[in-house]
């Protein structure tokens, strides 16, 4: 019986926090539904950047790199900058019964701003993405 409630425990356990890298995938599968093209995207530099106040029971924070896609021509930009607000929790105690995952904030530095509003945009993704 002692054996039983352990194998459960554990189970039950098991995945509380998903791992970096499928939030990651969830963060880059999310900014790429708010492409032209949400099948081009090629990306690089890709990193999870945790908020300092996190969920007990899941992971929040930016997933933040760089971005290639093809705009409407077909053709590719070449990489951009981008972030987005990831949010994953377990429901209720039990990994098994699934997570909720949520994103907003999508972002992607667009080439034909004004260098003003790039250079602003570039210091709110440094600020996002926890570079200084």
């Amino acid at each position: 019986m002692k054996k039983l409630l352990i194998a459960v425990l554990a189970l039950g356990l098991a995945g509380c926090n998903e791992s970096d890298e499928k939030v990651i995938a969830y963060g880059q599968n999310e900014i790429s539904q708010n492409l032209k093209d949400p099948t081009s995207p090629l990306f690089r530099d890709v990193f999870f950047h945790k908020d300092e106040k996190m969920p007990g029971d899941g992971v929040s924070g930016y997933v933040c790199g760089q971005l290639n896609a093809k705009n409407s021509f077909g053709a590719y930009n070449g990489y951009s900058p981008f972030y987005i607000h990831v949010t994953v929790k377990t429901r209720w105690l039990l990994p098994a019964l699934g997570v909720l995952r949520g994103s907003s904030d999508p972002w992607v530095l667009v080439s034909s701003d004004s260098s003003q509003e790039q250079q602003l945009a570039l210091q709110t993704y440094m600020s996002k993405c926890g570079k200084s």
